[in-house]
């Protein structure tokens, strides 16, 4: 989703205007978050990536390896096995919700590499 997205509304934008993030977000604003507020937090999210970006430039790979590691992890093996628990592993095999369990400890595992791949390369 682009900066120009937001401010013109593509279907894209009113796609998303339907999704379960929106009232996430407008829970920050007490429940009752209009579109302007959501777009403008969105919108504060992408400048401050900006200014990140323009200042620390000899650190920006270090920062986005720290984010990766807090996000990667999470989204290839901890969600997809933690949300196939909660839905549809209550009625299977032992051997099946361990699978879904290991996934979850691959995931950890992973953040912690990464993170002390991070934090010994600095």
């Amino acid at each position: 989703m682009s900066v120009v997205g937001i401010g013109t509304r593509t279907p894209f934008c009113r796609l998303l205007r339907g999704a379960r993030s929106d009232p996430v977000l407008a829970g920050a604003f007490g429940g009752h978050g209009s579109t302007w507020q959501v777009n403008a937090l969105r919108l504060s999210e992408y400048v401050l990536f900006g200014l990140v970006a323009l200042f620390a430039k000899d650190g920006f790979q270090s920062f986005l390896g720290v984010v990766g590691a807090a996000t990667g992890g999470p989204i290839a093996f901890i969600f997809p096995a933690y949300f196939w628990l909660r839905t549809a592993g209550k009625g299977a095999s032992t051997a099946a919700r361990l699978t879904a369990a290991g996934c979850i400890a691959v995931g950890f595992a992973a953040m912690i590499f990464v993170g002390y791949q991070l934090a010994t390369a600095v």
